[in-house]
């Protein structure tokens, strides 16, 4: 099980322009997996829930499933590719545009302090 939190910055090109950008202020719980654990090496996934803000042309509470596959080594090194797939739409304009992101693929480095 491992926790922690996030601050997320995106822009939104080729949106009409009174949309812009928005930032994602979030928790998240993930569950972990390992199923082949070699040494210091171990392989896995994992899966879990954010729960946040998202802070748009107004704040609204915002919900993320986190999926993706692990590699851990030496103990402290891992990469992860990650998705995050948004539960729900989001008012965009004062007009009742409503827009959400279909996912978000990430390939990150974790370093894990003992």
């Amino acid at each position: 099980l491992r926790i922690y939190g996030n601050l997320n910055y995106d822009s939104m090109d080729g949106m009409p322009s009174n949309v812009g950008s928005y930032y994602n202020l979030g928790a998240n719980a993930d569950v972990l997996y390992n199923f082949v654990n070699q040494g210091q090496s171990s392989y896995g996934v994992f899966g879990g829930l954010n729960l946040g803000f998202t802070f748009w042309n107004d704040t609204g509470f915002d919900t993320y499933l986190n999926l993706g596959a692990r590699a851990v080594f030496n103990d402290v090194h891992s990469a992860e590719l990650a998705f995050k797939i948004p539960l729900q739409k989001h008012d965009l304009n004062e007009h009742g545009l409503k827009g959400k992101q279909t996912f978000n693929t990430m390939l990150r480095y974790v370093y894990s302090f003992y």
